[in-house]
């Protein structure tokens, strides 16, 4: 356990999940402020969902670490066992879905909540290990665009080997030859049980689908998204029966729709539940008012400064229907134009990077604005972009 620290109480959690960073810039030059705004991509101030979703991940984190105490003799035998092996006993699978549109928040929430552990930790002793044991607590990529398991399991692989530091050698053994995507992704897991893995988190988990057509997309009945490949969703359930190591999926509502008809992994990955982040529900959404927006105001450079106004919530949520990474876009883009026209920020700034927006990202914000499925499927390959 020490990894992980003593159970946090709810105010040492948010503050562990929440990210200011300093902004005191008054005194940077017109010329030097579009290099400086990029730190308004880095503030974090979560919600309240946010906050119930890094509660689950340190629950699953702690039990799934305590299911493979290493002093165990199951433990040892799972280790030193066949690949499907599983503990003896009652099995108890530990997953979660995170589920929201393309912008909301998902990676920067589960981010900030990994970050409040060490990627891994060095056990000086260990049962069972003689010269101790480099414990992988966390591992975090995204499924890859092909939605193949060669290429799932060639990538966790390669994280995992520059996460606890291996020599080359190791990747040219494992990747040695033509193995098959199966074949991979079952060293991947042997290594990932010996080095007690605590939690997997695969985003963009909506790219084990693919996308059919667009004509097909157009119709309320279709399903526009099929699995790409079956043996990624089959090995992914045997890794989750058989590991206990926890696993979190994070990806779009589409994703999340196809996977619950699944019912073999939709039970297994929901054991800590289904997680949903939405966008700010309108200019008077306590999150996005009394939260997220005086975080944002804090990222500007002089004064006399922008104001929380109605004026200004009701303008931001317009042009992005409340998607996080959208209002920070518009922020950024708006200080960029007064920083060009040697003035200090101010609405019309804001307006004209709306105005600069509108070809890329307002069809797609004008979909979600009219909550019309149809629409939203006509613009998912720009949502995903967002």
């Amino acid at each position: 356990m020490l990894p992980l620290g003593i159970i946090p109480t709810d105010e040492a959690l948010i503050s562990g999940i929440t990210n200011l960073p300093e902004f005191a810039c008054s005194s940077i030059p017109m010329h030097e402020r579009p290099y400086a705004i990029e730190a308004v991509r880095s503030f974090s101030v979560p919600d309240e969902a946010s906050v119930a979703l890094a509660r689950a991940l340190d629950r699953m984190l702690r039990s799934a670490c305590m299911a493979r105490h290493p002093a165990s003799p199951a433990t040892a035998r799972l280790l030193y066992s066949s690949y499907d092996a599983a503990l003896p006993g009652e099995q108890q699978p530990r997953g979660m879905f995170v589920q929201g549109l393309s912008g909301v928040g998902k990676t920067t929430a589960l981010q900030r909540s990994l970050s409040r552990y060490p990627q891994c930790y060095e056990h000086r002793e260990f049962p069972a290990f003689v010269g101790g044991l480099r414990q992988l607590v966390w591992l975090h990529i995204d499924v890859p665009a092909t939605g193949k398991l060669k290429d799932l399991a060639t990538s966790l692989i390669f994280a995992t080997a520059a996460a606890l530091d291996l020599d080359s050698d190791y990747i040219d053994r494992v990747m040695a030859g033509r193995r098959t995507g199966t074949e991979l992704f079952r060293a991947w897991s042997q290594l990932a049980k010996a080095h007690f893995l605590g939690v997997l988190v695969l985003d963009e988990a909506q790219n084990i689908f693919r996308l059919t057509a667009l004509n097909e997309r157009k119709s309320p009945k279709s399903d526009h998204l099929r699995v790409a490949e079956d043996a990624l969703l089959k090995e992914l359930l045997l890794f989750i029966n058989s590991s206990q190591v926890a696993v979190v999926l994070s990806g779009t509502p589409d994703a999340a729709a196809l996977l619950s008809r699944r019912m073999s992994i939709a039970q297994r990955l929901t054991s800590y539940g289904y997680h949903e982040l939405d966008p700010f529900s309108g200019p008077d959404d306590i999150a996005f008012k009394a939260h997220f927006l005086p975080a944002l105001l804090r990222f500007q450079f002089a004064e006399p400064r922008l104001g929380n106004s109605e004026e200004l919530r009701t303008l931001l949520y317009q042009a992005t229907a409340g998607i996080r990474r959208l209002i920070r876009m518009i922020w950024e883009s708006a200080h960029v134009i007064a920083a060009r026209q040697e003035e200090q920020l101010d609405l019309p700034h804001i307006k004209s990077a709306i105005n600069q927006s509108g070809g890329t990202i307002q069809p797609a914000v004008r979909a979600l604005l009219s909550g019309d499925p149809v629409r939203l499927r006509e613009y998912e390959d720009l949502l995903r972009r967002l």
